[in-house]
């Protein structure tokens, strides 16, 4: 009789989340949808006219302008992971804002991700829609991962990369899998009225797999070795872009400007733009075993000034680009498949910045099927284990050790020292 009860109890909650993650899954998704679709225009539009670049450093003051018309204080997905941390309100003005920011980046051929946006967008929609329904401040965090899921699979075609991610990004060590349901039922509605109306997603080369043997075993860990380091360096070198720029820069308009003019500088300079945009072309190449250590620090350098001085859009990608070209080179040094090294460096750095070790295994069956899991489950266990505390956003927070079965809280020990 007890168990019956429970259940009936549940079953209400149950329902009750079942039309909640359907609502959210169909705004988010819709809008994440339709953020696709205007960035395939775009892409299309900057193929055409490539000296639309010029405009980048007059793009760059309309986005200081609209932050500064908007009153945002341009934290982004931190923001986000903040309304989940601390159950704060989330603007749903600013989903329009988010949106305007990443596509004014990407017309001017901004190289940086667009991942950041759908987060942003999406955790806005289903942090209101939490609101409407009137749910308690703990289940508001799950209404705003539902919006987050949505978005993101609607924008990458990911939905089950896209429901965990959602769900092990705000805390590293705990899992909110209260969450597992809702954000499953959005991801899937968001990736379902994407593919409808006709978004096109990241389509990879199958990866041939060698035998695993000892040596490719020792050789992937000391690949994810070198994506644990090379992902500390990465959220370096992006924090830091950041806060020179801030630093030096105390008119936003000037900086802004400024920046966008060294990378059409550079861009004219290398006579091509395969590293603006979501760089596709060099990933590409990077699978075929055919990029080089000069794609990379190009790209470092393309996306810090851009990030730095304050375009809009995301690390996800630019990282996915960095790890394809390193794991690239590492390969063709070890003698190993460059091709399946650049997409196990993919997957190592996506984990290091994200500290998502599930999203990013999850993330590698997506992008390139089930036959390699073995090796990516080892590249992205070790740089996981290895990439320290560092992470893409501030608001992260670290709740458990990563070496030792120890609680701990880095962002509460950062604050005191």
């Amino acid at each position: 009789m007890k168990s019956y009860k429970v259940f009936l109890a549940e079953s209400k909650f149950f329902i009750r989340w079942i039309i909640i993650s359907v609502i959210i899954g169909i705004l988010a998704g819709s809008v994440g949808a339709l953020f696709n679709l205007s960035l395939k225009v775009i892409s299309e539009f900057r193929d055409l006219y490539p000296a639309v670049i010029l405009g980048l450093p007059i793009g760059g003051l309309a986005i200081v302008y609209l932050g500064k018309v908007t009153k945002d204080a341009g934290q982004g997905t931190n923001l986000v992971i903040e309304a989940i941390h601390n159950n704060e309100q989330l603007q749903l003005r600013m989903t329009p804002v988010y949106y305007l920011y990443t596509i004014i980046t990407h017309l001017f051929t901004g190289g940086c991700g667009k991942e950041g946006t759908s987060l942003q967008i999406g955790g806005s929609i289903g942090n209101k829609v939490g609101n409407a329904f009137c749910v308690n401040e703990k289940n508001k965090a799950i209404a705003t991962m539902c919006g987050m899921s949505a978005a993101f699979a609607a924008l990458l075609g990911t939905p089950i990369t896209a429901a965990i991610f959602s769900m092990e990004i705000a805390s590293v060590g705990i899992m909110y899998y209260a969450a597992l349901l809702p954000c499953s039922i959005s991801a899937l509605i968001g990736f379902g009225i994407s593919r409808a109306i006709g978004a096109e997603f990241y389509n990879f080369p199958i990866i041939q797999m060698p035998s695993i043997d000892y040596i490719v075993m020792f050789n992937i860990i000391i690949l994810g070795i070198i994506c644990a380091i090379a992902s500390m360096l990465f959220c370096g070198t992006m924090h830091k872009a950041r806060f020179l720029f801030g630093k030096y820069c105390r008119n936003k308009y000037i900086g802004i400007f400024a920046g966008g003019t060294i990378v059409v500088l550079l861009t004219i300079l290398l006579q091509n733009q395969d590293y603006m945009g979501s760089g596709m072309r060099v990933i590409e190449k990077a699978l075929n075993g055919q990029a080089t250590m000069i794609d990379l620090l190009l790209k470092v350098l393309l996306t810090s000034i851009i990030l730095g001085v304050g375009y809009k859009g995301g690390e996800i990608i630019p990282a996915l680009f960095i790890g394809a070209i390193l794991g690239c080179c590492v390969g063709r040094f070890m003698g190993m498949n460059p091709s399946l090294w650049a997409a196990l460096g993919m997957m190592g750095l996506f984990c290091g910045i994200t500290n998502c070790p599930l999203a990013s295994l999850l993330l590698s069956m997506e992008f390139f099927g089930y036959v390699g899991v073995p090796c990516f489950l080892l590249v992205v266990g070790v740089s996981y284990m290895l990439s320290g505390y560092s992470s893409l956003y501030k608001s992260q927070k670290i709740l458990h050790s990563k070496v030792i079965a120890k609680n701990i809280n880095r962002q509460e020990e950062a604050k005191v020292s």
